[in-house]
């Protein structure tokens, strides 16, 4: 069976690993003020339609893809 996984990496040379176990979270900048917390489903196409209408408010120049 393959099994897929995401590559986090915890700040250069792994300098937030140690704060990130203890308080059980990962830390991400998508460059929006929005806490993420319960909001990453299993399916990334649905945090994509959810997210993409503020992201692209705080960053008008990007586009969708």
């Amino acid at each position: 069976m393959t099994q897929n996984y995401y590559q986090v990496r915890l700040g250069t040379q792994g300098r937030y690993v140690a704060e990130c176990r203890a308080g059980q979270f990962i830390g991400v900048d998508y460059g929006i003020n929005q806490d993420l917390t319960g909001q990453l489903p299993e399916n990334w196409q649905e945090f994509n339609q959810k997210f993409r209408p503020i992201y692209l408010q705080t960053y008008p120049e990007k586009s969708r893809t």
